[in-house]
C-alpha cells in the first residue's frame, strides 16, 4: 500500500467505508445463498439409502444445478464490486480499455520531412 501524504477527507473515507462494507455484506450473502443449496443437497445424497431409479435421478440433477451455482459464484466478485463502487468502475475501465485497447494501437508517429540533397558531378 503506498503511504498518502496527505490524510484522507472525513467524509470521502466515510463514503469509502460504506462502500466496502456493502461490498463485504454483498459477498457474504452471495456465498451463503451459493453454497447451502449445494451444502444441501450433499448432505441428503450422502445420507440416501432410497434406490428409486427417478428419486436418485432427480438427486443427480439438483446436484449438478447446484453445483454449477456455486461454480457460479466465484465470478460474483467482479460484479458486485461493479455495481457497488464508483472507484472500482474507473479502475476496471482503465485496465480494460486504456491499458490494453492502447495497447495495441500503431503509434502515430509521421516522419518528418528530409531534404534530399542532389550531389552532380562537374
Amino acid at each position: 500500500a503506498r503511504s498518502l501524504t496527505t490524510p484522507p477527507n472525513p467524509l470521502v473515507r466515510r463514503e469509502l467505508d460504506k462502500q466496502l462494507t456493502t461490498m463485504v455484506l454483498v459477498e457474504i450473502c452471495v456465498y451463503v445463498c451459493t453454497y447451502m443449496p449445494f451444502s444441501i443437497i450433499y448432505t441428503i445424497s450422502s445420507f440416501n439409502t432410497n434406490n428409486n431409479p427417478v428419486f436418485l435421478a432427480q438427486l443427480k440433477l439438483a446436484n449438478a444445478i447446484t453445483l454449477t451455482l456455486t461454480f457460479l459464484s466465484y465470478g460474483n466478485s467482479f460484479y458486485t464490486y461493479s455495481c457497488v463502487s464508483r472507484r472500482f468502475r474507473h479502475q476496471a475501465k482503465y485496465v480494460f480499455y486504456d491499458m490494453h485497447m492502447n495497447r495495441h494501437r500503431q503509434n502515430q508517429i509521421k516522419p518528418s520531412h528530409i531534404e534530399t540533397i542532389r550531389i552532380t558531378e562537374e
